[in-house]
């Protein structure tokens, strides 16, 4: 097959470009639409995960763990 499979990771987007391309944007290519998708859903489990840590950090702030510079 002369395709591959990339992935904007910000946007949540797979795209099909010719192998042959030129793809100076995405360090990533994938032979496989699945290997693709894979990719994709476990940086956003990632992303959702450290998100919900932070969160669950946030929502123990006290005023004096506020921090001055």
């Amino acid at each position: 097959m002369d395709e591959l499979f990339v992935i904007n990771f910000d946007e949540a987007i797979i795209f099909r470009v010719n192998k042959y391309s030129e793809l100076k944007f995405y360090d990533k290519r994938h032979t496989t639409f699945d290997s693709a998708k894979e990719d994709l859903i476990s940086y956003w489990d990632n992303v959702l995960a450290d998100a919900k840590r932070n969160l669950s950090a946030v929502k123990k702030l006290k005023a004096s763990d506020v921090k001055s510079f």
